[in-house]
């Protein structure tokens, strides 16, 4: 019975919380530097959420590349915002990043009735779109051998479809002034 289900509630919020905690997890291979702000209020009964809303922030976030050479490559990362929110029964998530040389980049998705906490979410519908805009391609120096530095300018539109089991991803990409300069070959 609907009307006998238990109703739950969720929320909280974090200011300026130091993100250094997550190299100790080593979830990835680079070292983060930076802080996070975040806030979550969700609501529901043991069968759906009725309410959803997140939005983290991280105003810079510097993610330090270790890399084959001696150096470490510091990329940047500005005014970086995440928000997800239930709307219409649909999750609606949006990121937003900008690269200290101008650049951004942007996505938008939407995951379809995802409120019942008994459907699998394999087969739910998901819709949205990437973008990058004038996103520098030299950040990937830090993942190339010594003495590559790839340079040039990546701009793109994506758009996503299919389910979260299957997506499908398809979109054009351009490089602007692109290239690599191998440094001791002269090149």
């Amino acid at each position: 019975n609907k009307t006998d289900r238990l109703r739950w509630g969720v929320s909280g919020r974090v200011r300026s919380v130091p993100i250094d905690f997550l190299n100790s997890l080593h979830l990835n291979p680079a070292h983060l530097q930076g802080v996070i702000s975040g806030e979550i209020v969700a609501e529901g009964d043991g069968g759906a959420i009725a309410s959803a809303r997140l939005q983290v922030t991280v105003p810079d976030l510097i993610f330090l590349i270790d890399s084959e050479s001696p150096d470490t490559y510091p990329f940047h990362l500005n005014d970086s915002s995440v928000k997800i929110d239930l709307v219409d029964g649909s999750l609606v998530g949006n990121l937003v990043t900008l690269t200290e040389n101008g650049g951004k980049a942007a996505m938008e998705i939407r995951v379809e009735d995802v409120v019942e906490f008994s459907d699998s979410l394999q087969n739910k519908t998901i819709v949205g779109h990437f973008q990058l805009e004038d996103f520098d391609l030299s950040i990937f120096e830090g993942f190339t051998a010594y003495g590559v530095e790839p340079a040039g300018l990546l701009n793109s539109a994506f758009v996503l479809s299919g389910t979260l089991g299957q997506p499908t991803v398809k979109g054009d990409a351009a490089i602007k002034n692109g290239g690599i300069e191998l440094l001791y070959q002269g090149v």
